[in-house]
């Protein structure tokens, strides 16, 4: 989401916020799992996020994005998961 450009992972406190857990970052260069809390969140990238739908809701509600360009964990059958 473009609210999350350029803000660390600290400084917007999406746990707390939402009740959503960042759990990997998808961009240009692949998947990077448990992202650095302290880096800014650059443009262009997808969230995983984990979390139910509820904190989705919240997730969705304070950071309207395209709902494409997140994947929340909850939603995928534990085989299909891209990691545990």
């Amino acid at each position: 989401p473009e609210q999350l450009v350029g803000r660390t992972l600290v400084e917007a406190d999406i746990r707390r916020h939402t009740g959503c857990i960042v759990a990997a970052l998808v961009g240009p260069d692949g998947m990077q799992t448990n992202p650095a809390v302290d880096k800014p969140l650059p443009a262009g990238i997808d969230l995983v996020l984990i979390g139910d739908s509820e904190s989705e809701r919240r997730f969705l509600s304070r950071y309207p994005t395209d709902r494409r360009r997140i994947t929340l964990l909850a939603d995928i059958p534990a085989e299909s998961r891209p990691f545990v």
